[in-house]
C-alpha cells in the first residue's frame, strides 16, 4: 500500500505526482483542506491536504499532489482520457507486417474465419447507389482482346495475276473500189472489223496477318499488402 509518507520520502521537493491509487474525496471536506483517502489492496490511509490554486475537489476526484519542502499540498485533479473506442469486428485494414506477424484478434483475409478472400484482388468501393454492391468480384490479371472491343483498323491486300490470255481480230476489207475521206463511196461498202472475248477469268486476293493474339497486362502499378479483419 502507498502512504502518504511514502510518497515523500521518494519524491524531491516540487516533484509533481498523480495519486494513481487513490481516490476520494469526502463530501465533508474542510474548505482550505481535503481528507485523502489512499485506497490500495483494502488497506485505506487518511490525511489531510491543503489545496491550493483555486482547485475545489468533489468526491471521487483523482488528486494530483506535489511536494513543498516536507508537505503536500492538493494542486489539481486527474482528468481521465476516454476509454478508447474497440473495433468492431468486420473491419478490414491493410497490414504493412508478414503474414506470420498478424496481431491477434487479425485474420488475414483469405476466405477462412468469415473473412472474404481479397488475395491477389484489388477492392472498390459498393454501396446501394453505386455500381458495385458489397461481395461483387470481376476483373480479369490479363486479358485477350475481342474482335468487338479492337479500333477501327485496316489490312494490306495482295492481288495475283490469271496469267496470259489473247483475243481475234478480224481484219475487214472493202469490197469494190471505195475512195475514204472525200465523202464519196461509189455505192461501195466498207467490210466490218470485230474482236472476239476469250472466256472468263479470275485472279486471287490474300490480306496479310498482323499480331500474335496474346494475353496483356491488364493491371496498374501496384504494392502487395495483407488485408486483415478484425474477428
Amino acid at each position: 500500500m502507498i502512504t502518504p509518507e511514502e510518497l515523500i520520502n521518494t519524491l524531491s521537493g516540487g516533484q509533481q505526482s498523480a495519486v494513481t491509487r487513490l481516490g476520494k474525496i469526502p463530501d465533508d471536506y474542510v474548505s482550505g483542506a481535503a481528507t485523502v483517502i489512499f485506497d490500495g489492496e483494502g488497506v485505506a490511509t487518511t490525511k489531510t491536504y491543503p489545496l491550493i490554486g483555486g482547485y475545489v475537489p468533489a468526491a471521487g476526484d483523482r488528486v494530483v499532489l506535489q511536494q513543498c519542502g516536507h508537505s503536500w499540498v492538493i494542486i489539481g485533479k486527474v482528468v481521465a482520457e476516454p476509454a478508447p473506442t474497440a473495433i468492431p469486428s468486420g473491419v478490414i485494414l491493410m497490414w504493412s507486417g508478414t503474414e506470420v506477424s498478424i496481431p491477434t484478434g487479425w485474420a488475414l483475409c483469405n476466405g477462412q474465419n468469415g473473412t472474404p478472400d481479397l488475395r491477389n484482388r484489388f477492392v472498390v468501393g459498393a454501396g446501394t447507389d453505386g455500381e458495385y454492391a458489397v461481395g461483387d468480384t470481376g476483373g480479369e490479371k490479363t486479358h485477350a482482346l475481342t474482335i468487338n472491343e479492337m479500333p477501327y483498323h485496316g489490312h494490306a491486300i495482295t492481288v495475283g495475276s490469271d496469267g496470259s490470255h489473247s483475243h481475234t481480230y478480224i481484219d475487214g476489207k472493202a469490197s469494190g473500189d471505195a475512195q475514204a475521206g472525200t465523202g464519196t463511196y461509189g455505192g461501195q461498202t466498207w467490210d466490218s472489223r470485230s474482236t472476239t472475248s476469250d472466256g472468263s477469268h479470275s485472279h486471287t486476293a490474300s490480306a496479310t496477318n498482323t499480331g500474335g493474339g496474346a494475353t496483356h497486362e491488364n493491371r496498374p502499378p501496384y504494392y502487395a499488402l495483407c488485408f486483415i479483419q478484425k474477428l
